[in-house]
Parts: structure tokens; C-alpha cells; sequence
């Protein structure tokens, strides 16, 4: 028996750094997250031009072809919106050194209008940056529940 408790305590002390490191990312790419829709919450365009690249660009559907949008673009349209009430939900975040991947669905309460994104992470300076947005846009009142 205590061969297997060493044996637990040695591969948890390996996997620590490991795991903490992932996780001080992770907490740092769900700051990103959190602020990227809080712009949209308070109408704040500062908060995307802190979150973004400068090259950010974003691409979806709209009327079933590609639209294509910078991120400095959608900023400035930013300033001349109102605040809007969402409910997000993170799905994923996958981190593979300095690039990283989340999935991420929104909806705004007001108009049932729902987005799935996916944004790309690069980790630039220490900091995590969206590079990139894909995005889909549907109807929908309520965010699925987790499986």
C-alpha cells in the first residue's frame, strides 16, 4: 500500500508544474474572454483593442456568404452601439504552448440572437491576444446545458 501512495505522490508531484502552468493560461485566457464580451455588455471599445492583435481579423456567414471584419473595424463600430445583455458560456479551451483555441457561445437576451465563436489565442509578450475569430450566428433563447 505504500508503495502505491509514493508512487501517487510522485506522479502528482511530476504533473504539477505541468498543470499549473496550463492553469495560470488558462485563467489568463478566460480574463481575455471575459473582457472581449464584456466590451459588448458595456459598449466599450477599449476593452477589444486590449484583447486583440493588431492584425485581428474575424470571419462568419452573413446571408450565407463570407463576411470578413478587422478587429479595429469592429471596435469603432462598437463605440456607436448600445450595451447589450449576453449570456456566454465557455465549452473549451485547448493550449498547446503559446497558440490556444476556445469555444465559446453567446447569447444576446434581447434579441435571441446566438453566437458560436471560436477564437484563436497567441501568446504575444506574455499576454494572450485574439488573433482570430470564426464565428456562426442562429436564433436561440437559451444556452444548452453541458452534456
Amino acid at each position: 500500500m505504500k508503495k502505491y501512495q509514493c508512487f501517487l505522490f510522485l506522479v502528482t508531484l511530476l504533473h504539477t508544474p505541468i498543470s499549473a502552468a496550463q492553469s495560470d493560461d488558462e485563467t489568463a485566457i478566460r480574463a481575455a474572454i471575459n473582457k472581449y464580451f464584456a466590451a459588448f455588455s458595456e459598449a466599450n471599445a477599449q476593452n477589444l483593442q486590449d484583447v486583440f492583435l493588431p492584425e485581428m481579423q474575424m470571419i462568419g456567414n452573413v446571408r450565407g456568404k463570407p463576411w470578413i471584419l478587422q478587429g479595429d473595424k469592429l471596435a469603432e463600430g462598437l463605440k456607436t452601439r448600445a450595451p447589450e445583455t449576453l449570456k456566454t458560456r465557455v465549452y473549451f479551451i485547448d493550449i498547446t504552448h503559446d497558440a490556444a483555441m476556445a469555444k465559446v457561445n453567446n447569447v444576446n437576451v434581447e434579441t435571441g440572437t446566438a453566437y458560436t465563436d471560436y477564437l484563436f489565442f497567441l501568446k504575444v509578450q506574455n499576454e494572450w491576444k485574439i488573433a482570430h475569430k470564426g464565428y456562426t450566428r442562429f436564433k436561440q433563447t437559451v444556452i444548452p446545458e453541458l452534456p
